[in-house]
């Protein structure tokens, strides 16, 4: 099936928090990547095709003609701009759709940056189509296509050992089409590979990812058998429940009798082997569409994924099994967290962010986290008969048996917000790849359903809202309205945070400190790194004025809600304008 064309995370304490926007643009002059001096730009266009996982890019860059591109690095949202007479324009860009919810980003950020680029992002995708177009699928060796925002080039993925060949090749004959020389970067990469497993290895909760669990939630080990075949293992990625009301779960789809392909009763799915009973069949699993001639394949999809008819009626919508450890660069604990076993699915979202943290969680490795290190890539396998179109590339440690897992964002408690499903390993198991949500909604939505709910039942009664404000001497106080809870039995908890502006050096002493953690609905901080004399309001003051801005995060697992912000000032450095 085709799709039609048409966190940003600072952790504080074991807390993910998000961040009110627009308090702390700035610019750099810095750049931190290397990035060779301007080159003649080529006239060579590529085919104009639209890809869905770059539609905000091209929006914004048909906008701001000179913007390149965005990504994460180090709690700041990075805009790369040709042009630096269009910094102020492409920040605003971002940033407006950054704040209007529209980016998918459902962390805490710092604000945007602007820094200069080499090339703009319609050179980049042009030059991108072009290579695609004349070579994609065609030269051995050639495995995968990038348009990378974080390093302002068009990123080529050649098969380690053959370097020495394919780049020299490749790089005449982009050239020979008008591409800069400069506009291209090569790494090296071992061949993709779906990660299903081999077999074979109470509600109350299963003791690991492995075991018999009485109820079916996502990131444990499941099992499929095709046709009486021999048994193998996958992992359950996320329950959801269908527009018709039934039981589902959504997987990858290799990890079926036929990858991209429908098998019905064909393909039998247990928990957590086949000594067990089984939990379902295929459901839905479209095929894939037909290659355009210049792809260089013969099929493809956006995503690895299908839908499994859930026939046992214990399965739990929007929870996932917790290990006892999360971890990264290595494989985790398969042992679930005897105290706090579940994580709760509080939301989905669009496109992730290059270099923005990510995790998942996996039958074999168990909770691992990375970073997205590429964004919508283009990789060609079997033979280069077969295209998987605009997959996200992850350092997620991952192995057999991990496909179908959960790929989230962490809140620090007891939320993931979902980014997709796992489909496969490169670099010895140092990469994992992924499917985003939404590719995998569209496709899977084509056929027995017209809705994916994966969301817990959990819901909060708003967010908390500041009812008085003032001063006790020099130190601030406030109150705030409660937040209630449904379909939970847990006390509603209150986080206050605060920043602190130092104008004297004009940066930040903190970002969103966590003061306290309270169930009360009121507090007075007597702690304040600067002395405030006045309350302020919700308006941002000058930056030349010391001031302390605080927001209260109201949080019911797995659930949270962020106050508006509300300003503290203190005195004045003189140099207001």
């Amino acid at each position: 099936m085709q799709i039609c064309k048409g966190f940003i995370a600072r952790v504080i304490g074991t807390s993910v928090f998000l961040m009110a926007l627009g308090a702390c643009e700035r610019d750099s002059d810095v750049t931190t990547r290397p990035r060779p001096g301007e080159s003649s730009r080529s006239s060579a266009a590529g085919s104009g095709e639209l890809r869905p996982g770059e539609a905000i890019f091209s929006e914004i860059a048909e906008e701001v003609p000179a913007y390149a591109g965005h990504f994460y690095e180090n709690g700041w949202l990075v805009a790369y701009v040709a042009d630096s007479t269009q910094f102020g324009r492409a920040r605003a860009a971002v940033q407006a759709r950054l704040a209007s919810g529209r980016l998918g980003v459902p962390f805490m950020i710092h604000g945007v940056v602007t820094r200069m680029a080499s090339y703009s992002f319609h050179q980049l995708s042009n030059w991108r189509d072009v290579i695609e177009e004349q070579f994609g699928g065609r030269i051995t060796g050639f495995l995968t296509l990038d348009l990378d925002e974080a390093h302002n080039r068009v990123t080529i993925g050649v098969a380690a050992g053959q370097e020495s060949v394919v780049e020299k090749d490749l790089m005449q004959r982009a050239v020979a089409l008008g591409v800069p020389a400069e506009a291209i970067r090569f790494e090296s990469q071992s061949p993709v590979r779906r990660t299903a497993g081999s077999a074979r290895g109470r509600f109350s909760y299963p003791s690991t990812l492995q075991s018999h669990a009485d109820s079916l939630i996502g990131g444990i080990q499941i099992g499929y058998v095709t046709s009486g075949g021999p048994e193998s293992l996958c992992t359950a990625g996320l329950m959801a429940q269908l527009s018709d009301g039934s039981r589902a779960m959504i997987t990858a789809s290799h990890c079926s009798g036929t990858q991209w392909g429908y098998d019905g009763t064909n393909t039998q799915y247990y928990q957590p082997d086949n000594q067990y009973s089984a939990i379902g069949t295929e459901g839905y699993d479209p095929s894939p569409g037909t290659c355009p001639w210049y792809l260089g394949c013969s099929t493809y999809r956006y995503s690895d994924a299908n839908i499994v008819r859930v026939t046992t009626s214990n399965w739990r919508r929007g929870v996932v099994a917790r290990p006892a450890a999360r971890v990264t660069n290595q494989s985790g604990t398969t042992n679930l967290n005897t105290t706090s076993p579940y994580l709760y699915v509080i939301g989905t979202a669009d496109s992730p962010i290059q270099d923005m943290p990510i995790e998942k969680i996996g039958r074999t490795t168990g909770w691992t986290y990375g970073n997205v290190t590429n964004t919508c890539v283009d990789y060609w396998e079997a033979f280069y008969s077969r295209l998987t179109r605009c997959a996200y590339k992850t350092s997620m440690y991952n192995d057999h048996g991990d496909s179908g897992s959960p790929v989230f964002v962490y809140d620090g408690y007891d939320g993931i917000t979902v980014y997709g499903i796992l489909f496969a390993e490169s670099d010895n198991r140092t990469s994992g790849w992924f499917s985003k949500w939404p590719y995998v909604v569209s496709e899977l939505t084509g056929g027995i359903t017209t809705s994916l709910n994966v969301l817990t039942d959990v819901t909060l009664s708003g967010a908390p809202a500041f009812t008085s404000a003032g001063m006790v001497g020099t130190s601030p106080t406030f109150a705030w309205s409660t937040v209630t809870a449904t379909n939970s039995s847990a006390a509603t908890t209150y986080q206050v945070m605060r920043s602190t502006w130092n104008p004297w050096t004009q940066t930040w002493m903190e970002v969103n400190y966590w003061v306290t953690n309270t169930t009360s609905t009121s507090f007075t901080d007597t702690s304040t790194p600067e002395t405030v004399w006045a309350y302020d309001g919700g308006t941002q003051p000058a930056s030349c004025m010391e001031y302390v801005r605080y927001i209260i995060r109201a949080y019911n697992a797995p659930l949270s809600a962020t106050s508006s912000a509300i300003y503290y000032e203190g005195d004045s450095n003189g140099q207001c304008q």
